[in-house]
């Protein structure tokens, strides 16, 4: 999945929920769902996208 796609709906979804004006957040939800539909992302897309996966190395012996 497209790392800038992902980015993309993500803004247009955080600008949905802060958006002070109904008509730019209804447009900020509208532009989102459009991309979701076009890209064939789904909501758990989204939620799974801001997981990150990280390596630690540590002193622990198995």
């Amino acid at each position: 999945m497209d790392a800038r796609i992902l980015k993309k709906i993500r803004q247009c979804l955080a600008l949905a929920k802060q958006a002070t004006n109904e008509h730019e957040a209804a447009a900020a939800m509208r532009q989102a769902q459009n991309l979701m539909r076009k890209h064939k992302v789904s909501e758990s897309d989204i939620d799974f996208s801001y997981v990150q996966h990280e390596r630690v190395e540590t002193d622990c012996k198995k």
